[in-house]
């Protein structure tokens, strides 16, 4: 009878002290990092440089951001080779608001609802962590951090994360099989907000785009009239004379 009781203490001894799975523990921690990274407002300074044979297209993106709300103002400034785009491009502005009642992209072509989810570069760097909470699969805990399989995610199928969470590497494919990385680097706490300044893509050895935070703060004064798609006034395009 005793050694039964000796036993029953050791095992609820173990169970009552057991830690929670890797799993477990990485997703709570992740789920408080997102809870975080929603609160507040800030505006964003965005450069990208999409990278092709046909030469580098540069633009500029502002990022306005309060609670769920999204707004990304997008510019060309430059594409490429001057014959793959024409000068009635050049410094062609798009605006894309999403709010709980969906997505707008807004442009010299008009104004529409977007059905899908996709939005424009920029947003990757302030809502990665947000997309990728309800994505996880399998956790490995690894010498550097967590080595951590996303579910259900498109493209992006691995992500690497540092031991303080914060994601390092994506891995994935494209629709072509093509195998695709997603670099996060230059981490900074500029306004007060802790996040990857530089991002470079991957397609297979090629760098394909290149996106860096130029400034970043706070801002609690945003308006809310920069989120309604029925304020957002954009100039149409320049048409060449003769067409």
């Amino acid at each position: 009878m005793k050694k039964i009781l000796m036993i029953s203490i050791v095992i609820f001894g173990l169970t009552g002290v057991a830690k929670p799975s890797i799993r477990a523990d990485f997703i709570k921690r992740l789920q408080k990092k997102v809870k975080k990274t929603k609160k507040g407002a800030y505006q964003m300074d965005v450069s990208i440089i999409v990278h092709s044979g046909r030469g580098d297209m540069k633009l500029n993106e502002k990022i306005f951001r309060q609670g769920k709300n999204l707004r990304v103002e997008t510019q060309f400034i430059r594409g490429g080779n001057s014959k793959k785009m024409p000068a009635m491009f050049a410094n062609m502005k798009t605006v894309t608001i999403r709010t709980d009642k969906g997505t707008w992209m807004i442009s010299p072509m008009g104004s529409h609802k977007v059905k899908n989810k996709g939005l424009p570069p920029g947003l990757e760097a302030t809502g990665w962590v947000t997309r990728i909470a309800s994505h996880i699969g399998r956790v490995n805990k690894i010498k550097k951090g967590y080595l951590v399989e996303l579910k259900n995610s498109g493209k992006w199928t691995e992500a690497l994360f540092s031991n303080g969470l914060d994601i390092v590497q994506m891995i994935g494919r494209n629709k072509l099989g093509k195998s695709m990385k997603m670099l996060f680097s230059e981490y900074s706490d500029e306004g007060g907000i802790h996040m990857p300044h530089h991002l470079t893509t991957f397609m297979g050895k090629q760098r394909i785009m290149d996106m860096k935070v130029v400034k970043i703060k706070r801002n609690q004064s945003i308006s809310p009239a920069l989120f309604d798609p029925a304020q957002v006034k954009i100039k149409p395009m320049a048409m060449p004379q003769g067409l």
